[in-house]
């Protein structure tokens, strides 16, 4: 009787054993219960069959894992193993010793489902590859979720492969976005993504991910660079175009988050926003914001942020804007040769500044302060305010400046050091 693909058919599955109780084992493995439907022709099998299993990317172009190692691409591979089929069901556990290859609990770290594929025997036919490929849940982020284990992600655009696991040096993460891709909604540890150094062409987004108060998500770049070493840091991700890639938007938007933190980066060649924080808890240090064709950072809509020895410049716009209910604690920023302010604060946002600042050259205000918001320094603060196109300082609609009276060098400012307005107020 003829034989066909089309009549050889993976009904049933279910995968019972895939939970946050699974463990992962001390060498690293994982293993959990397969069970499966086959038909041959219509018909339930039963008696033995020859089985074989691969674990495949989510879009089916990658083999992270099969049951001798063999397959390549989702391809089938070369030896079988053999089980028992009654009534067309088979149970397998998978990873089982002396059965078959283990498998490495960091195969599953990525938020995708992954896919099952297996091909079946019935001692007639040969192999055919069942359908459809079953969805895995992903043992590994619910493990990430539920455990207090500190983890690393590597990024290493040179020889990184975003189908790999992150979770060594030599299983590296090609791009940010992919390291990116596979933390759960909940973290529950520390997590460090470690950027190599190198130009990242891309746009990331960090949305929605919670992290436990007391732990940190860190992108690490460049640890050595301070705003006083020559050049930019020695981790740059740009937006700008690359190839046969538009230009993107934002170098970087991170949206509802907290505990997200940037450390070491230069963030360019936005078409709009180079870094945008909206309604999360985040932290820049030691980055640079630069050649982006908007506004360098954005922090809006009741974000929280501390920047530590944060430079933004050459924007096309401010160079950082705190606007709608938005607060920052600003250690020693730099804000200077941008196409607007140095720093704009509206919306009934307040600003804390730390140690020191310079906001000059840029073509309006060096600080513009309007809607009802608020900007301090403390007792210890030693500033520059120079050469800016517009005024040194501009308060306006009921907004502040506190403490600033004889902390400040603003000299060379186009229209003049201060100016008040609409109830605005400079050294108050």
């Amino acid at each position: 009787m003829f034989f066909s693909k089309r009549n050889l058919l993976l009904t049933t599955t279910a995968v019972a054993a895939l939970t946050a109780a699974v463990p992962v084992f001390a060498d690293g493995t994982v293993m959990f219960n397969y069970q499966g439907r086959v038909k041959v022709q219509g018909v339930e099998h039963n008696g033995d069959g020859q089985f074989k299993f691969a674990i495949i990317s989510p879009n089916g172009s990658s083999t992270l894992w099969s049951n001798d190692g063999t397959s390549v691409d989702g391809s089938e591979p070369t030896t079988g193993l053999t089980l028992t089929v009654t009534d067309g069901v088979f149970n397998v556990v998978m990873g089982a010793n002396g059965l078959m290859l283990p498998i490495n609990s960091t195969v599953f770290q990525t938020k995708e489902p992954l896919k099952l594929r297996t091909w079946f025997n019935d001692g007639v036919n040969g192999f055919q590859q069942l359908h459809p490929d079953h969805n895995l849940i992903n043992t590994n982020l619910i493990t990430s979720q539920t455990g207090g284990d500190d983890f690393t992600i590597y990024v290493d655009g040179q020889n990184g492969d975003d189908s790999n696991s992150g979770l060594k040096p030599n299983q590296a993460k090609k791009t940010v976005q992919g390291a990116v891709d596979i933390l759960p909604g909940r973290v529950m540890a520390s997590v460090t993504i470690d950027i190599a150094n190198g130009t990242y062409p891309e746009k990331v987004t960090v949305y929605g991910i919670s992290v436990k108060p007391g732990e940190t998500l860190s992108f690490q770049g460049d640890e050595a660079w301070t705003p006083s070493s020559p050049g930019a840091p020695a981790v740059i991700i740009s937006a700008a175009a690359t190839g046969s890639a538009a230009a993107q938007e934002n170098v970087v938007l991170a949206a509802d988050c907290t505990g997200v933190e940037f450390h070491g980066i230069a963030f360019e060649g936005a078409t709009a926003t180079g870094v945008k924080f909206e309604n999360g808890k985040f932290n820049l240090e030691k980055c640079l914001i630069r050649n982006n064709g908007g506004v360098g950072l954005e922090i809006i809509n009741q974000a929280h942020s501390t920047l530590d020895n944060v430079v933004a410049s050459n924007n096309g716009n401010s160079g950082i804007e705190v606007r709608s209910q938005s607060r920052s604690f600003m250690t020693s920023p730099i804000s200077k040769s941008n196409g607007r302010y140095g720093l704009l604060l509206m919306d009934s946002s307040t600003v804390n500044i730390f140690t020191s600042a310079n906001f000059s050259s840029n073509n309006e205000h060096g600080i513009h302060c309007i809607g009802s918001s608020q900007i301090g320094v403390d007792n210890t603060f030693q500033g520059t305010v120079q050469n800016n196109k517009g005024y040194g300082l501009s308060a306006g609609w009921y907004s502040y400046f506190h403490n600033f009276e004889n902390r400040l060098n603003i000299s060379g400012n186009i229209l003049g050091p201060t100016f008040e307005f609409k109830g605005g107020e400079v050294y108050w």
